[in-house]
């Protein structure tokens, strides 16, 4: 799966280059994501049926899997309907960030009696 996520990605890896698969239409096709976010992604892809994996084997007898787009893929992209839904999301895929924590500040006081001690204000 290491091959198809860097193309995806646009990584021009060693593997790729001898492949030539940097000068595929895809190739960088998904490089706003990172090669993390699709090495997390693909298995989702699989288990939906929308892409399929194959045995494969070259002349030299070295076998590899080959990934492709299934059926059910070739409908979904057909038909527009280019979604699922994912649940939970895994935190490699959530794209929208949580905001950041807004600073609080504490602040001390230093007097003896009912209201002395710390108060917190954000």
């Amino acid at each position: 799966r290491g091959v198809p996520l860097q193309v995806a990605a646009g990584h021009c890896s060693q593997q790729v280059r001898s492949k030539k698969l940097h000068q595929h239409r895809a190739f960088g096709s998904g490089g706003t994501k990172s090669h993390s976010w699709w090495k997390a992604f693909l298995p989702h892809v699989l288990q939906r049926g929308l892409l399929q994996e194959k045995p494969a084997r070259l002349a030299s007898g070295f076998s590899y899997a080959a990934i492709s787009l299934s059926e059910a893929g070739h409908t979904m992209l057909q038909t527009r309907c280019g979604s699922f839904l994912m649940c939970p999301v895994p935190e490699e895929l959530n794209v929208v960030k949580a905001p950041a924590p807004s600073p609080v500040a504490v602040v001390r006081s230093s007097g003896a009696g009912a209201g002395a001690g710390t108060t917190v204000a954000s």
